[in-house]
């Protein structure tokens, strides 16, 4: 279970990475990660604090057997935010500003990636939920402090390693450059890595990945292609996906001068399908061994798998 061994740096960086998108709509008020108890040790104005009170490890089994030590592939952070005011009685309600701006701020970044000293990249999805009074003075009593007004924060973090450091490149520079018609290319003979690095990068820019049949798509006559495409970035666009081509090969990668008679894209135009696909409402992912000369020229970047 080699990928464990950074569980507690995975931890903290999701703290870290939680706290800045509180203090961004906070500031000047100071957001700690402490235990209730000592949340407002030195503090004399305003704060917000983050206490880890449960984590939750996701394993997967193999049919009927129990789960092993090594199978962990995710796990589940939960937080307790908790808002104090500058002053006991809140003349101003200071703190229930601070939560509301808390509150709103994870449910606007509702995706995030930790970057670990390793240069392994960590996906995190967060979301928000409201206490029960039971779980609430539970959480309380057990910290031996007075109740404030609080909330939880639910971190799922992925811990699966599958094509997630051949992904670190491309999550980053994608985040960068990813807009209406930016084509990036996955490159490379590792074909598990491709998929997953483009489930990655969707998940980085919080939208969902819709995977494109070529077969569906691309036609011998290009105004019936253009249909297609049309009617996908219709779909794309409603959903506010990313496009992505695995194993296109066949229409994008390099293709020898000799044609096989039953090539069924024998008579397709990359470059004109690329063209068209410049039009698309947000990011395309192509995945190809070899990138053909049409798609060297129309793409934003390439990334290999597995890396160069």
């Amino acid at each position: 279970m080699a990928y464990l061994t950074d569980y507690g740096q995975t931890i903290a960086a999701v703290t870290a990475g939680i706290a800045d998108i509180i203090a961004g709509t906070t500031a000047p008020a100071e957001v700690t990660a402490r235990m209730p108890v000592t949340a407002r040790a030195g503090q004399s104005g305003a704060s917000v604090n983050l206490f880890l009170y449960e984590d939750a490890p996701t394993r997967y089994r193999v049919g009927g057997e129990p789960a092993s030590p090594g199978s962990v592939i995710g796990t589940e952070l939960r937080y307790l935010v908790t808002a104090y005011p500058a002053h006991k009685t809140d003349p101003d309600a200071s703190s229930q500003v601070l939560y509301g701006a808390s509150r709103g701020a994870v449910e606007n970044n509702p995706v995030m990636s930790v970057t670990l000293p390793s240069g392994m990249v960590r996906q995190v999805r967060l979301s928000t939920t409201s206490l029960g009074i039971v779980e609430h003075t539970a959480l309380w009593i057990a910290s031996d402090a007075p109740m404030r007004l609080s909330f939880v924060i639910i971190a799922t973090v992925d811990l699966s390693t599958v094509g997630v450091r051949a992904a670190t490149a491309s999550i980053a520079d994608l985040t960068a450059v990813a807009g209406p018609g930016v084509i990036a290319v996955l490159s490379g003979a590792d074909a598990a890595a491709k998929p997953a690095a483009a489930a990655a990068i969707a998940t980085t820019l919080g939208r969902p990945l819709l995977d494109v049949d070529l077969g569906q798509v691309v036609s011998k006559y290009i105004g019936e292609t253009e249909h297609n495409l049309a009617g996908l970035f219709e779909r794309a666009d409603r959903g506010g996906a990313i496009l992505f081509f695995d194993e296109a090969d066949a229409v994008f990668g390099r293709r020898s001068e000799v044609r096989d008679a039953h090539d069924r894209y024998a008579d397709a135009n990359p470059a004109r399908i690329l063209d068209l696909l410049r039009r698309a409402p947000g990011p395309v992912l192509v995945s190809v061994t070899v990138a053909g000369e049409a798609l060297l020229a129309r793409q934003a970047i390439d990334v290999p798998f597995p890396p160069g």
